[in-house]
């Protein structure tokens, strides 16, 4: 929860007597005299009109966008894997299509550090137009799709790392993964395939498809409902 106080909680009580339902997680306090006061959005309106109360004594507590982001991955509408330099983020509506109702990006750890920073600091005000903002603060962003690679640097550089991760999140076979690289036309080292990370990543991407088309079956990411 973010504590507003001030101005700020003014704001956020007009914001939620015009919008019904927006800041029903929100709370609104007038503090007198060691005393808090719960009030609602409407009264604590009144009651700086009529002079009762002043906006220093106005304090609110208002769910964060983070808070919110914890409440999806919860529900199962939202599955964030951080590894040691990228973090992989599925959901239903944004990314690359790993499967049916499932899409998936690749961002860089700095890159989620600084859209998480900003979404603990920022009060939730409209559900999808938060979440919405803060998918767009994770960017550049890496599409997790088949030989996306060949134009992308940064996916290219982490893409050992980034397939790994969606060996374990995935629960692949890896062994089977290791029989099609050595299968496939690969360049090879004494009879042994070299680990091209833009092939095992395209590998291991084709599995993930398969194992998702299989059904509640197989290990789950997101859950089936919204």
């Amino acid at each position: 929860m973010i504590r507003l106080s001030g101005d700020e909680a003014v704001n956020q009580a007009y914001y939620a007597d015009n919008n019904a339902g927006v800041l029903a997680n929100s709370n609104i306090f007038i503090e007198k005299n060691g005393e808090k006061i719960p009030v609602s959005p409407d009264r604590a309106l009144e009651m700086l009109k009529s002079g009762e109360t002043y906006p220093k004594d106005l304090t609110c507590e208002v769910l964060s966008v983070w808070d919110m982001l914890l409440l999806a991955e919860k529900k199962g509408t939202l599955f964030v894997h951080p590894c040691p330099n990228t973090v992989l983020v599925f959901t239903r509506d944004y990314g690359a299509e790993l499967g049916s109702g499932i899409r998936g990006i690749a961002i860089r750890l700095p890159v989620f550090e600084a859209a998480t920073s900003w979404a603990m600091q920022s009060p939730v005000i409209d559900l999808d137009y938060d979440r919405d903002e803060f998918v767009v603060k994770l960017y550049p962003r890496m599409l997790l799709r088949k030989k996306a690679w060949q134009q992308d640097v940064d996916l290219l550089r982490y893409s050992k790392e980034i397939a790994n991760a969606l060996i374990r999140i995935f629960a692949l076979d890896y062994g089977a993964i290791w029989k099609t690289l050595r299968r496939d036309t690969y360049p090879k080292y004494e009879g042994e395939p070299l680990v091209h990370g833009g092939h095992l990543l395209d590998v291991v991407l084709e599995d993930v498809r398969t194992t998702i088309e299989q059904g509640p079956g197989k290990k789950a990411v997101l859950k089936e409902t919204v």
